[in-house]
């Protein structure tokens, strides 16, 4: 029997900055999309195509919240990593994903409702995943 996880693990060596990725050119979208999940509470984050946490924000709240769980720039959501997880989910199946509570592998996020959608390039390829979780 596996052991659930208290957090996804931390790899800050290569992950890019926002601005130095592939996603630089939606930088009005990321923008837009922290103001939504300021104004109602939630998080944000966009997801390199390996799982990577590359970019997060949110309201005061979740911030603190998404800090105390390791949900940060850095952090490796992918499946094989930090187990059940909307953005892992979606770029393993290259589909959105809805995961919430107990589907969490993670002990960290257990409370958390989380919808991730996969992004893709012109190719249709999968490059990341975005993500809007609260709890």
């Amino acid at each position: 029997m596996a052991l659930r996880t208290r957090s996804a693990p931390v790899d800050v060596t290569d992950v890019p900055a926002l601005a130095d990725s592939e996603f630089a050119p939606a930088h009005d979208l990321v923008d837009e999309l922290a103001a939504v999940a300021a104004s109602e509470d939630y998080v944000a984050a966009v997801f390199d195509r390996l799982g990577r946490l590359v970019w997060s924000d949110g309201s005061a709240l979740m911030r603190r919240v998404a800090r105390a769980a390791d949900f940060v720039p850095g952090t490796d959501w992918s499946e094989r990593a930090a187990g059940t997880n909307a953005p892992g989910l979606s770029l393993a199946s290259g589909a959105p994903a809805t995961v919430v509570a107990v589907e969490h592998w993670s002990d960290a996020v257990l409370n958390w409702v989380w919808y991730a959608a996969p992004i893709r390039n012109r190719t249709g390829r999968v490059i990341g995943a975005v993500d809007l979780s609260s709890t």
